[in-house]
């Protein structure tokens, strides 16, 4: 068992695997909302800028 993730296995066919975070994997929540707040940003400044170069284009 992961420190990460618990992943209980059923004996079906096919095989049916559940994930769930474990109390220990939660503690990562605080970076893992940084990285996220990041990539929102990285995206919006991306689309700023492709829309500045369009408009550098057409003038």
């Amino acid at each position: 068992m992961s420190l990460r993730t618990h992943r209980p296995a059923s004996a079906g066919f096919p095989p049916k695997v559940e994930y769930s975070i474990t109390e220990y994997g939660m503690s990562l929540s605080p970076i893992l909302e940084t990285l996220h707040h990041w990539g929102v940003d990285h995206i919006e400044r991306k689309q700023h800028i492709t829309e500045k170069n369009k408009q550098t284009e057409t003038d």
